[in-house]
């Protein structure tokens, strides 16, 4: 995916320079971005609950985000104790790496302080690299067409943490991370929005996103049926869709 569109408008603007990199499905960002591994970026933790779990919030890592639950919600798959549930901090990252071909979720960052099943991966994120939202948004746009399935090694399509580690993320300036992450959360207010009041076709022109990006887009919101699992699907494309525009350019500081 080269990073060659324009725009109109003065919301965002072409960086000057871009480099080539290793990403299959990325071919170029900006020239002043890094490429970091993951085990630099992220500190896993694993802290067991043990028989302290009832002083814990118990936390569900699904398709809209980290989530509170009842340890009295006995819908899906309840486990026989909570001792072996590891806590989660505020803005920890928490990773779904099995079952990459087809788990509903991947990533998600907490924003509570809790307790989650040990099959996932915590991990905090070391900010002197990568701010966490910036994080969130990134690997949203990984598994919006499973990207990291093609690093798994077994039937299973299971990626290790250490082989996670070893994958490079594109690293722009804290500074620009946080005008990135801005930006999208503009946006995607807006998407949410739409959704909401099934105003979905207009979104392609509240984007501004090129000919080709729009075409597909507006393709597949208007096909939207009012359904949890469909409405999840098409702003996972939404998310997809806003990270590339904005990983593609660098956001004018005005954005409000």
């Amino acid at each position: 995916m080269a990073c060659c569109w324009t725009f109109s408008g003065d919301l965002l603007m072409r960086y000057k320079q871009y480099k080539a990199i290793e990403i299959p499905w990325v071919s170029s960002v900006p020239a002043s971005w890094t490429m970091v591994p993951n085990k630099v970026l992220f500190r896993k933790h694993q802290n067991k609950v043990g028989e302290a779990f009832k002083d814990f919030q118990l936390l569900s890592l699904t398709t809209n985000g980290i989530k509170q639950k009842s340890l009295f919600d006995i819908k899906g798959k309840v486990p026989t104790s909570y001792t072996g549930y590891q806590e989660v901090n505020e803005n920890d990252m928490v990773f779904c790496l099995f079952d990459l071909d087809v788990s509903a979720v991947f990533s998600g960052i907490s924003p509570y302080h809790g307790m989650i099943t040990s099959a996932y991966d915590v991990a905090k994120c070391n900010e002197s690299y990568i701010i966490p939202h910036y994080a969130d948004y990134w690997f949203r746009f990984v598994f919006s067409n499973r990207y990291s399935k093609i690093y798994s090694k077994n039937v299973r399509y299971t990626l290790s943490y250490d082989a996670f580690g070893s994958l490079k993320t594109p690293i722009p300036t804290i500074n620009e991370q946080k005008k990135i992450v801005k930006y999208l959360d503009w946006q995607v207010s807006k998407i949410n929005k739409l959704i909401s009041s099934k105003k979905i076709p207009y979104m392609v022109d509240w984007i501004g996103a090129p000919v080709f990006c729009t075409s597909i887009l507006n393709s597949l919101l208007c096909a939207i049926k009012p359904t949890t699992p469909m409405l999840n699907r098409h702003r996972a494309m939404a998310f997809f869709i806003l990270f590339v525009i904005g990983m593609c350019f660098s956001v004018n500081t005005k954005i409000i």
